[in-house]
């Protein structure tokens, strides 16, 4: 016969609804820390109509060019780290470079450690911890000192890429 034990059945739902408690604000937590607030607009003139540049309080770069389509702004809560994606033009390319100064591919993956590069599916693969081999031809990063961004461009698709940098102004 095995020995009995007692336990305190009273005492059993209370533990159960706290242990329960903490286990869904713990869930809480994570779901809000890693949550992805994501924006998109088809193309610049719906941006500036939401308000979204941020000469009008948004969170889109002033330089943002007219011809930018298929805007995609994310943020994720976990670290604050916010990034952009846009289309533009394959002859707005050297305007988006002349904003900034070049820097190199090293530097351009070391500001942007940390980014959950594999949820966002269309970033590119100079810019992710996996040192590629020999980067793209037309594929140029320049940092933005004023603003303290990043901007990578590559030319097939025409498509700039836009994070914050470490150790610039901004």
């Amino acid at each position: 016969m095995l020995p009995r034990t007692s336990v305190n059945i009273s005492r059993l739902p209370r533990s159960a609804l706290v242990l329960g408690a903490l286990l869904l604000i713990g869930i809480a937590d994570f779901v809000y820390l890693t949550e992805f607030n994501v924006r998109t607009y088809p193309g610049f003139g719906d941006a500036l109509r939401s308000g979204a540049l941020a000469a009008s309080g948004g969170s889109l770069p002033s330089w943002l060019p007219a011809s930018a389509s298929r805007i995609r702004r994310q943020r994720v809560q976990l670290g604050n780290k916010e990034w952009l994606v846009f289309d533009v033009p394959e002859y707005h390319l050297p305007m988006l470079l002349r904003l900034g100064t070049p820097i190199g591919l090293v530097e351009a993956r070391e500001s942007s450690t940390g980014y959950p590069w594999g949820l966002i599916g269309d970033w590119p693969d100079e810019l992710t911890s996996v040192p590629v081999a020999t980067t793209r031809s037309g594929f140029h990063v320049v940092r933005i000192d004023s603003t303290g961004e990043c901007v990578a461009t590559q030319e097939l698709p025409p498509r700039a890429f836009v994070w914050k940098c470490p150790g610039a102004a901004g």
